[in-house]
């Protein structure tokens, strides 16, 4: 069982990522900033992509943009619209996870939600896939480490 002081961090990291506007490569510097204070390697994915960021920078792309450290084309959706799109995507998940293919899970969650079209629902879901499996996975982790009563 982890100690209250990373049971914290986790749950600060959790709020950091769902809060709106985050931008894509956040959680790849919070992936390495993390494994380096624990005195760990960072993982491999990451210092791939971050490698590759770097190898742009270098070109001269800005550090921003390099990084995927600013949404490009609109605006971010403002916290309350990213939430719903978030957890949208995370309901098609969750009933992927329950054995539907990919199809039926989001026409089920289409017709569940109210004014919400097919198209819509598949837009979301591949938007922002990777913010519900991270809350997944960061969910369980925190329900792992959180003490039986």
């Amino acid at each position: 069982m982890r100690d209250k002081k990373t049971r914290s961090r986790l749950k600060t990291r959790i709020r950091r990522l769902l809060s709106p506007g985050v931008p894509p490569g956040y959680s790849d510097l919070q992936n390495f900033v993390d494994a380096v204070r624990d005195k760990n390697a960072p993982p491999a994915a990451v210092m791939r992509r971050l490698a590759g960021s770097f190898d742009e920078i270098l070109e001269g792309k800005p550090a921003d943009q390099a990084l995927r450290l600013q949404r490009q084309g609109r605006k971010p959706p403002n916290g309350k619209d990213f939430h719903i799109r978030v957890t949208v995507a995370y309901r098609v998940e969750d009933l992927r996870r329950q054995g539907r293919t990919r199809e039926v899970a989001i026409a089920e969650v289409a017709d569940q939600t109210r004014g919400l079209s097919e198209s819509r629902v598949r837009q979301w879901y591949e938007a922002h896939r990777e913010d519900a499996l991270r809350f997944m996975r960061l969910m369980s982790a925190i329900k792992k480490d959180a003490p039986q009563q």
